[in-house]
């Protein structure tokens, strides 16, 4: 005759308890054991509110004596030893380098930092009257400005022997040498 599962059940749960009933009481002594190892006043930390190296890690950096004793930013600039001072993180308010480029619209950083000799050899590299085909590009002389589908043919690459225009293209218009972004048609310069 089969063993009814109800008292296989029964006798599952009699043996848990069995077992289980040491474990708890190991565990209730390990407890009492820490209550009495534990320094600590429930509630709130030995040394009080303003004792920071007892509860907490503090940056080895934070103790080094000698550093700056003012504030760390004055004037939006870094105010540390060694620190940078030409830098483009100074807020426009203080800096004109920073006011001015905030003026600029995006795609011109990419000729911001041309030179007046890289101008004067683009300008010389592009050659020839710009008169040519600047009716019909009339408008187009301005940074952001989208060359049109028609006049992708009359833009030229630039030669290896004009630095820093590697991946710019140029196009001839309204008197002036509009330097061009071939993947996106957008103008990102202007050298007059």
């Amino acid at each position: 005759m089969p063993f009814p599962r109800s008292l296989l059940f029964f006798t599952a749960l009699l043996a848990s308890a069995i077992l289980a009933a040491p474990v708890a009481t190991a565990q209730q002594q390990e407890k009492q054991e820490l209550k009495k190892t534990d320094t600590v006043p429930p509630g709130g930390s030995a040394g009080g509110p303003n004792m920071p190296d007892q509860n907490a890690k503090q940056e080895p950096s934070s103790k080094v004596e000698g550093t700056t004793d003012g504030p760390i930013f004055v004037d939006g600039k870094l105010n540390v030893p060694g620190a940078p001072t030409d830098v483009d993180t100074v807020p426009s308010k203080f800096s004109q380098r920073t006011a001015a480029d905030d003026k600029l619209p995006i795609a011109a950083y990419a000729s911001k930092h041309l030179t007046e000799e890289q101008r004067r050899a683009i300008r010389a590299s592009a050659g020839g009257s710009s008169e040519a085909g600047s009716r019909a590009l009339g408008g187009y002389a301005e940074i952001g400005a989208i060359v049109p589908l028609e006049a992708l043919e009359k833009v030229q690459a630039f030669p290896d022997s004009v630095p820093g225009m590697t991946g710019t293209s140029y196009l001839l218009s309204e008197g002036k040498v509009l330097l061009v972004n071939p993947r996106t048609r957008i103008v990102v310069g202007i050298v007059e």
